[in-house]
């Protein structure tokens, strides 16, 4: 998009009245997410970057699983990005998950 990830995001929502949400990534800045009620932010926790490979299907599987759980935006974001942060410091796209983490992470 042109201009900021907000005004991105806005556009997005008022154009298309069929999307109700729109998740931004934005590296190891974390993300946002922007519904017609409101918009959130989430920092990642910080990771040794070993490979970025999954990071980002990972943030999506996690957000979404959460989503459609009922789970708030807010809530969201943070699980999702913890399981990035924690795949980029993984080699390959699918690692094992420790039991901590996925508690964690589900809904």
């Amino acid at each position: 998009g042109k201009g900021s990830l907000i005004a991105t995001a806005e556009y997005i929502l008022s154009v298309y009245t069929n999307i109700h949400t729109v998740v931004i990534t934005m590296d190891a800045e974390g993300a946002c997410c922007f519904t017609r009620k409101g918009r959130w932010f989430a920092k990642c926790p910080e990771a040794d970057v070993v490979s970025t490979v999954g990071a980002g299907d990972s943030f999506s599987a996690a957000f979404v699983v959460n989503y459609l759980a009922g789970e708030k935006a807010s809530v969201c974001l943070n699980r999702a990005c913890t399981l990035g942060s924690y795949v980029v410091t993984q080699l390959g796209a699918i690692p094992q998950y420790p039991d901590e983490l996925k508690a964690q992470i589900k809904p």
